[in-house]
């Protein structure tokens, strides 16, 4: 006990009275002041909209993905987050099907990111060729276990109505519905 008053003394003896009153002085200005936070969930602050949320697929205007399955995106990927196998489409499968996007020889069944090991770095959105990811919008996301932070190919299309660019796309009328129809992989034993 003695040792914590001589502590307390010396230390008074050695606060200048300038210093108190310009730290009084700052908790004063910003105790009238509006207060910067907000009441999560019950408010929520609007975000910039150059703000990078999570990776998204964007459907084309029949609902598939405009993924051609280049893989450039997972051979840039500095942290491999990115998962995403492809199967080549056979002429009967091409005929039967319409795509947006003239180059697609190839259904993706598996497109997955990690949101644990993704930094948002966005390099996949600049290397990829057909401009079928795009960094959404959507900043939060809650999950509970650490199974649900790996988005699959269906959540990310969903994310994909997210973004500035799918916005632009149904307000000209380029799209024609709003169903993101998915095929059922079909995988050879």
């Amino acid at each position: 006990m003695s040792k914590l008053k001589e502590f307390l003394s010396k230390a008074v003896a050695m606060a200048d009275p300038s210093d108190l009153v310009a730290g009084a002085s700052v908790t004063i200005k910003y105790f009238f002041s509006h207060p910067v936070t907000v009441m999560y969930p019950f408010e929520k602050r609007e975000f910039s909209s150059c703000a990078k949320g999570v990776l998204a697929l964007i459907p084309d205007k029949y609902g598939d993905d405009l993924c051609i399955g280049c893989m450039q995106c997972v051979k840039i990927c500095p942290v491999d987050c990115l998962t995403v196998e492809m199967r080549k489409l056979s002429k009967e499968e091409l005929l039967g099907r319409k795509f947006e996007e003239k180059k697609k020889k190839a259904l993706i069944p598996t497109f997955e990111v990690d949101l644990q090991r993704c930094m948002l770095c966005s390099l996949c959105v600049e290397i990829c060729p057909t401009d079928a990811l795009e960094m959404s919008q959507t900043v939060t996301l809650i999950m509970t276990n650490r199974e649900d932070q790996v988005l699959d190919r269906m959540r990310m299309l969903e994310l994909g109505k997210d973004t500035q660019r799918y916005r632009n796309r149904l307000a000209a009328g380029e799209i024609e519905c709003e169903a993101i129809q998915c095929p059922e992989p079909k995988h050879k034993d």
